[in-house]
């Protein structure tokens, strides 16, 4: 008799929230349960999803962008926003991630899985001291992320250096590490030392609900659908 395996869904993001992070943690966990796993969540609890997540996204659609702007930049200047200054960017990145990871990592030790995985974790994994191999997957790496994106660059010094020890720390503390390209590999092994026999890369699938029905209606002026990528 086959024993499923109990996975460890590690995740900043809430799993079952089906537009966080692109989907991504969403889609993943259930590419698990549909393999036959067991699948037990870890999310820390700022980020669990509650019934005002649902409401903000709905609303949401229906807010003309220019007031969406303003809201965003009136939430970054909470309490919660980055500091300006690169020490202490540095610090306050530093200290929320080893508050997030402690509280995951808790989680972790008062249950029994045989793997942990997750996307784009680095965050959680700065404090994980566990026993329980851990498999860490994202579609890319900080380094990249920083010379790829103009307003990430802009980011206080502070800032960046911090995201780029979370991701040495974490990338390190994994049993494998999966990028979902070359290039990202290649990232993890020359840019935060990812032993080359750790490292994997296994392309992404399409992020998509399944395809239309064949009975679909046909586009019309009354009834367009829109697929953007980008």
């Amino acid at each position: 008799m086959d024993v499923a395996v109990k996975v460890g869904f590690i995740s900043v993001h809430d799993p079952a929230d089906h537009d966080s992070l692109s989907g991504m943690p969403f889609s993943m966990k259930h590419a698990l349960k549909a393999e036959g796993c067991t699948v037990v969540s870890f999310v820390p609890s700022q980020n669990r999803r509650r019934w005002h997540h649902r409401a903000r996204t709905t609303v949401g659609r229906f807010l003309p962008r220019s007031v969406k702007d303003i809201l965003k930049r009136m939430l970054a200047a909470g309490p919660g926003s980055t500091p300006t200054g690169d020490e202490q960017a540095y610090r306050h990145v530093r200290d929320e991630a080893g508050r997030l990871s402690r509280e995951v990592r808790e989680q972790v030790r008062k249950s029994r899985v045989d793997v942990l995985f997750g996307c784009c974790i680095s965050t959680l994994l700065c404090e994980m001291e566990v026993e329980t191999p851990i498999v860490y997957f994202s579609d890319t790496t900080a380094r990249l992320i920083f010379e790829t994106y103009p307003k990430l660059r802009s980011q206080p010094e502070g800032y960046r250096r911090a995201c780029d020890e979370l991701e040495r720390v974490g990338m390190n503390r994994a049993a494998a590490v999966v990028l979902a390209t070359e290039r990202a590999r290649r990232s993890a092994i020359e840019d935060y030392g990812v032993p080359p026999d750790r490292a994997f890369t296994v392309p992404m699938g399409a992020n998509v609900d399944g395809p239309p029905a064949p009975d679909a209606e046909r586009p019309s002026k009354e009834a367009l659908r829109l697929v953007i990528t980008a």
